[in-house]
């Protein structure tokens, strides 16, 4: 599964290889206006509050 977390200024941020409870989490946090921080198997990504613009989960990651 990949995350793209599209931010209302700077750069795109995703995680890739994250597990299926993204979601809930995702959703948990922008409903909270809190700081989304997500760990992958290869990365990590922090966002501040209210700096979301929108998110993409791919719940299938090929190639």
């Amino acid at each position: 599964m990949k995350i793209e977390i599209f931010l209302k200024e700077g750069p795109t941020k995703s995680v890739s290889n994250y597990g299926e409870n993204c979601i809930d989490e995702v959703v948990g946090a922008m409903k909270n206006n809190d700081v989304i921080a997500l760990e992958g198997k290869n990365n990590a990504v922090i966002i501040p509050k209210q700096n979301i613009s929108h998110v993409i989960i791919h719940k299938e990651v090929t190639g």
